[in-house]
C-alpha cells in the first residue's frame, strides 16, 4: 500500500506541474510543504513522506522508507515522465492532458476528454472504468463511476466558504486522503488540479454506491487545524464508515 500511495502522489504532482507556466508551489507566504505523515485508517499508517523541489520550486523528489520518486520536467516545465517513464503525460495544451499512459506493475492507460475547457469524462483501460464530472460554476460537485455501463459510485462534494492558496494541499494530499484506488486519484485531480490556486476547502464528501456496491455508501467530513502562519498543518477526516483519518504536514518558510 506504501508503493500505492507513492504512485498516487507521483501522478498528483505530475498534474500539478502541468497547470501553468507561473510557479504555484508556493502560497503567498512563502512555505513549502516538506513532510507529511498519514495516521489512522490506512494500511500506509505513520510511513513519513519526505518531499524535495528543484530551484524553480518544482518538486524534484517524494520519499518514503520504500523508495524515492524522482521527477523530471521539459523546458516548459511540463512533467512528463517519473522513474524512467514511469508514467506518461500527453497534452491537448500545457493546460489539457489528453491521456495518461502508465508502464509499472499497476499497469492503466487513462483517456481524458474535455467540454467548456473542464474534464468532462475519464476513462481507464481496466475493468472499463469512466467517471464523468458534474460542475456548479467551477467547482466538481458530483462525480459518477461506471463500470462499463453500469453505475458503481456515485460522489457528493460539498464546499466550506473558506479558501486557501496552497495548491500542493489540492494536488498532493487530499487525493490520497480520499482513496486508495489510483482511478479516484487521477480522477479527483484532474478536476482540481487546474486554474486558480486558490479553492475553496473540502467539507464533506457523501459516497452513494450503486447496484451490487450498495454496502459502499459513506460521508466523510473534513476538518483543519492551522499553525500561526495560516498554513494547514493537520487535516482530519471523520468517517460514517471508516476510523478517522488525519495527514499531519511539516513546512519550510522562506
Amino acid at each position: 500500500m506504501k508503493k500505492v500511495l507513492l504512485l498516487m502522489l507521483t501522478a498528483s504532482a505530475l498534474l500539478g506541474a502541468c497547470k501553468k507556466d507561473k510557479d504555484d508551489s508556493n502560497p503567498a507566504n512563502g512555505c513549502k510543504i516538506v513532510k507529511f505523515t498519514p495516521s489512522g485508517g490506512h494500511d500506509y499508517v505513520n510511513s513519513e513522506y519526505l518531499i524535495t523541489y528543484n530551484s524553480d520550486g518544482k518538486i524534484s523528489t517524494i520519499t518514503n522508507a520504500d523508495e524515492t520518486r524522482r521527477f523530471s520536467y521539459e523546458s516548459s516545465k511540463m512533467l512528463v515522465s517519473v522513474d524512467n517513464l514511469l508514467i506518461t503525460y500527453n497534452y491537448n495544451s500545457p493546460n489539457q492532458i489528453n491521456s495518461i499512459i502508465t508502464n509499472s506493475q499497476w499497469p492503466e492507460n487513462v483517456s481524458v476528454t474535455y467540454a467548456d475547457n473542464k474534464v468532462s469524462k475519464i476513462l481507464t483501460s481496466v475493468d472499463d472504468i469512466s467517471s464523468t464530472f458534474t460542475y456548479s460554476s467551477n467547482e466538481v460537485v458530483k462525480i459518477l463511476e461506471k463500470w462499463g455501463d453500469t453505475d458503481t459510485e456515485e460522489a457528493l462534494i460539498t464546499y466550506k466558504e473558506e479558501k486557501y492558496s496552497n495548491p500542493l494541499i489540492f494536488e498532493l494530499i487530499f487525493p490520497s486522503m480520499i482513496d486508495g484506488d489510483i482511478r479516484n486519484f487521477i480522477r479527483y485531480n484532474l478536476s482540481n488540479s487546474f486554474g486558480a490556486s486558490e479553492k475553496r476547502l473540502i467539507d464533506k464528501i457523501e459516497y452513494i454506491g450503486k447496484g451490487d456496491r450498495s454496502y459502499n455508501t459513506r460521508t466523510d467530513t473534513y476538518s483543519y487545524l492551522k499553525d500561526d502562519k495560516g498554513n494547514i498543518i493537520q487535516i482530519i477526516i471523520t468517517s460514517t464508515s471508516y476510523t478517522t483519518r488525519s495527514f499531519t504536514l511539516e513546512y519550510s518558510c522562506n
